[in-house]
């Protein structure tokens, strides 16, 4: 019924929340039993993400919750959904605002310092083996009336001006062979940054 659903759902989201500060914590030893397969997914885990210790805590509240909303349930329906549904909405905030900037330093954390870095250069960039528009968006590129959007123009077009390419490492062998005019500039948490040289 409700109750199981709702409770069951809300253990299970509770149990994920507290978990992830631990696998950040204890990332050397899960990369270390080989249990990750992608290896793009194994550096990216690497990155170097600040964890001040107390973020479990947010699963804590909605586990909490979600007792008191168990053994309510029966006795005062209508208090404990609410206070089910309150927990959720604060969490879920809580959420939003400390937990996903963390976890987009490691999903694409040192992609977006590359593209910042590259703010006040007059240059392209574009990516290779993946789609993003934080390239865009985090590079402050303003649209041209060139063809800077198409990538077989950036890749083998006339240069006009610098041409950066971000891949990941599972694309390395492939850019050396298909690109040999692409230089491996730096690599770091799973990405490749390349610049065009002729």
């Amino acid at each position: 019924g409700l109750v199981t659903f709702a409770s069951f759902v809300s253990l299970v989201f509770a149990s994920l929340v507290v978990s992830i500060p631990f696998i950040d914590a204890n990332k050397e030893s899960i990369i270390a039993a080989d249990w990750i397969k992608d290896p793009f997914a194994v550096e990216a885990l690497r990155a170097n993400v600040h964890w001040a210790g107390w973020e479990f805590m947010i699963g804590v509240l909605l586990l909490i919750a979600t007792i008191i909303f168990i053994f309510l349930f029966n006795r005062k329906r209508e208090y404990s959904i609410y206070l089910l549904l309150i927990a959720n909405v604060v969490v879920l905030n809580l959420i939003a605002t400390i937990y996903l900037p963390k976890i987009e330093r490691y999903s694409q954390g040192a992609a977006i310092d590359f593209y910042k870095s590259k703010q006040n250069e007059d240059c392209y960039i574009t990516t290779i083996g993946f789609k993003s528009y934080a390239d865009l968006y985090y590079s402050k590129k303003q649209p041209s009336e060139d063809p800077s959007h198409d990538d077989e123009w950036l890749l083998n077009g006339e240069m006009t001006k610098k041409v950066y390419v971000v891949s990941k490492v599972t694309k390395k062998e492939k850019l050396a062979k298909y690109y040999p005019q692409l230089k491996l500039i730096g690599e770091k948490n799973g990405f490749t940054f390349y610049e065009r040289f002729r």
